[in-house]
């Protein structure tokens, strides 16, 4: 996979602590975006690779499917309808799959944003490199000066107060 080299864990039990910690994923999500940002051609292909496998794999899956609700004794319309939707459960996974292993965010080609968040440094991709935001904007202020006739009217109100208080002594 390029300058990282990943391995597995786990011994003899076959349980492995990196990957359920998270951090396996964390490895190769990193040395994806080095190999988009040094090689992006070779990202390409990987990538385009793995939507090729994608959509076989979702094709067998609703070949599959179809074939079985066939068998089973359903119409044509209702097992290609269920069909396609365990086709689309296929395609989510599938997806979800290649995103994991070729982040969208890694693809050098065209994404500003990935180069932005390269360190300027070293050249490399900075591992906890600061997300910058766009500055708050406040509410637009209520003007602090007010027309004459508002004035006024706190003027007539304010006489009519002191009016009634006037009276209740």
């Amino acid at each position: 996979m390029g300058a990282l080299e990943l391995k597995m864990g786990g011994g003899a039990s076959g349980f492995d602590p990196l990957a359920e910690l998270g951090i396996t994923l964390e490895e190769h999500q990193y040395a994806s975006r080095l190999e988009a940002l040094t090689d992006p051609g070779t990202y390409a292909t990987k990538r385009a690779a793995a939507f090729a496998r994608m959509k076989t794999v979702v094709t067998a899956s609703y070949d599959t499917a179809f074939k079985e609700f066939m068998k089973a004794g359903y119409p044509s319309d209702q097992a290609k309808g269920s069909a396609l939707a365990a086709a689309e459960q296929t395609r989510r996974v599938q997806r979800l799959i290649i995103e994991q292993q070729f982040p969208s965010s890694a693809n050098a080609i065209g994404d500003a944003r990935t180069v932005q968040l390269a360190s300027p440094l070293t050249g490399t991709l900075g591992p906890a490199a600061p997300r910058r935001s766009a500055p708050r904007r406040s509410a637009p202020r209520k003007s602090t000066t007010r027309s004459a006739a508002d004035r006024a009217k706190s003027a007539r109100k304010g006489a009519a107060t002191r009016r009634r208080n006037a009276k209740k002594k």
